[in-house]
């Protein structure tokens, strides 16, 4: 299995996901809601990631964004809610933000989310958990095994689901070690 990485001051490894904006305020605000406790003891713990993004909907502004993709070229991406470095098709809550990742093809694979009207917003969300929303004008998605990411305000981290410092800047890459994971 692929293992990637944040690095910045710190780098920070991941297996599953990594984000930086929406995604990763939604993680954050969920690592401590009183709202996940009390759904999870009744089996709905999931809808709690839909109940604190739709609340971040409303509290963030959208950013302009920079990727660089390895071979130099840039694109700029206006009002970005959210960029996700996917090693797997799923992150939380059951979203399938990238329905064709794969953990071991050395990749990863980049959603965006950008330009997007609050309406338009709200109706992609809920086609996220199929993986309905890839091909909507507004979500992009691309693949390759790093990539160096700025944004004009420094946004919330996650990896794996954890919560990290806020950044303006960040590098992703895909190691060259690969984790074995033995699936039955």
């Amino acid at each position: 299995m692929d293992i990637g990485v944040l690095s910045g001051r710190k780098s920070k490894r991941f297996l599953v996901s990594a984000g930086m904006g929406f995604d990763a305020a939604v993680c954050h605000e969920v690592c401590v809601s009183r709202l996940k406790v009390l759904l999870n003891k009744i089996g709905l713990g999931k809808l709690s990631y839909a109940a604190v993004a739709l609340d971040r909907l409303i509290k963030d502004r959208p950013v302009r964004l920079t990727l660089t993709l390895p071979d130099g070229e840039m694109k700029v991406l206006d009002k970005t809610y959210f960029v996700a470095f996917m090693n797997l098709p799923y992150e939380g809550g059951g979203f399938k933000f990238s329905p064709e990742a794969s953990p071991e093809d050395g990749l990863l694979d980049v959603v965006a989310a950008h330009g997007l009207s609050m309406p338009k917003i709200l109706f992609l969300l809920p086609l996220a958990f199929g993986g309905k929303h890839v091909g909507f004008k507004g979500v992009s998605i691309l693949r390759c095994a790093s990539l160096k990411t700025e944004a004009e305000t420094a946004l919330p981290l996650h990896t794996d689901g954890e919560p990290g410092f806020l950044r303006k800047e960040i590098e992703v890459t895909v190691l060259e070690e690969k984790l074995n994971v033995i699936a039955g």
